[in-house]
C-alpha cells in the first residue's frame, strides 16, 4: 500500500515538474538568453530544443521531463534548468522539490541573509543559525563563551551535533547533558528523513559514530523527535546557574537555515550572561 502509494505521489509529482517547465519556459524571451528571435515563432518563450541546448541535454530527454515521464535528473542539471529559465531563489527550490531533489539554495539570497543579522539582537544570550544537517552558518559572541568556538574547530566539525558530544565542558557545564546529546541526534534523524539523499548526513553519521559511544548508540536505535522549545540550564565554574530558553525560528524565505535563540529565563541570569560577555571586553 506504501509503495503504491509512494509510486502515485511521484507522477503526480512529475506532472507537476513538466508542467512547470512548461510554464517557465513560456516566459522567457530568446533574446533574454542570447538567442536570436529569428522569424515567426509559434510558441510564446523559449523552444523545448532550445532550453535542452542552454541546458546541455538531449532535446528528447528535455521533452521527457516536459511530458512528466519518470526519468532521473541530476541536481547539476537542475540547476542548468534554474539558470536557463531565470528561476529566482524561491521558483529554484520549488524546481528541486518537484524534481524529488534535496533541499537545495544557491549561494545568492538576491539580498540580505533572512536570519543572520538577528544573531546579535539575542544578547547577553547565545545564539547561532545552522542547516538541516546541523551544520553552523554563524553564531554570536555569547555562543562561543557558552559553548565553544567553532572557528577552533575543523569546517567539517562545525556542527551542532558535533559540538554538544565532542566538546567536554559542555558534559560539566550542561547541567542535563545527557538528555540534551539524546534529543539532538534524534533531532538529526528526523531531519534526515527529510533530506534523506543529502550526502552531509552520511558525512556526520561517520565521523560521530566511530567518535562518539552515545551517538553510535543512539543512532542504531533510530529514535526520531521533533524541536520543542524547552529549558536548558548550565552551571558556571564560580557555582552560578544560567537558565535559558531554548527556541528556533525559520525565515520562509529561507527554510533550510534555522536561527536557534536563547532567552534568560530570569534576572540572575541575564547577569551571569552579562558577566561573562563583560569578561571579554
Amino acid at each position: 500500500m506504501q509503495s503504491r502509494r509512494d509510486t502515485a505521489a511521484r507522477r503526480i509529482r512529475q506532472r507537476a515538474l513538466g508542467e512547470f517547465l512548461k510554464a517557465r519556459r513560456a516566459l522567457v524571451a530568446p533574446e533574454q538568453v542570447g538567442l536570436r528571435r529569428g522569424g515567426r515563432r509559434r510558441v510564446a518563450g523559449l523552444r523545448r530544443e532550445e532550453v535542452a541546448e542552454l541546458v546541455g541535454i538531449s532535446p528528447t530527454w528535455y521533452t521527457w521531463l516536459e511530458q512528466g515521464r519518470d526519468i532521473g535528473t541530476s541536481p547539476d542539471v537542475l540547476d542548468a534548468l534554474a539558470r536557463a529559465l531565470g528561476l529566482d531563489e524561491a521558483n529554484r527550490r520549488y524546481l528541486f522539490q518537484l524534481a524529488g531533489e534535496p533541499r537545495s539554495s544557491s549561494s545568492a539570497f538576491g539580498g540580505m541573509n533572512p536570519v543572520v543579522p538577528w544573531l546579535d539582537v539575542f544578547l547577553p544570550a547565545p545564539a547561532y543559525v545552522m542547516t538541516w544537517p546541523q551544520d553552523l552558518v554563524a553564531w554570536n559572541e555569547a555562543f562561543i563563551l557558552l559553548f565553544t568556538d567553532p572557528e577552533r574547530l575543523e569546517p567539517r566539525r562545525r556542527n551542532m551535533l558535533w559540538i554538544l558530544l565532542m566538546t567536554p565542558l559542555l558534559r560539566s557545564r550542561m547541567v542535563d547533558w545527557e538528555n540534551e546529546a539524546i534529543d539532538a541526534v534524534a533531532r538529526f534523524q528526523a531531519a534526515r528523513s527529510l533530506d534523506i539523499e543529502n550526502p552531509r548526513y552520511r558525512e556526520v553519521v561517520d565521523d560521530l559514530g566511530a567518535a562518539s559511544d552515545l551517538f553510535a548508540a543512539q543512532w542504531e536505535r533510530h529514535d526520531v523527535h521533533r524541536f520543542v522549545s524547552h529549558i536548558q540550564s548550565f552551571v558556571m565554574p564560580d557555582g552560578g546557574r544560567i537558565d535559558l530558553q531554548i527556541s528556533q525560528f525559520r525565515a520562509s524565505d529561507l527554510p533550510e537555515q534555522a536561527l536557534i535563540g536563547y532567552r534568560p529565563i530570569d534576572v540572575e541570569s541575564r547577569r551571569a550572561l552579562e558577566a561573562l560577555l563583560a569578561g571579554t571586553r
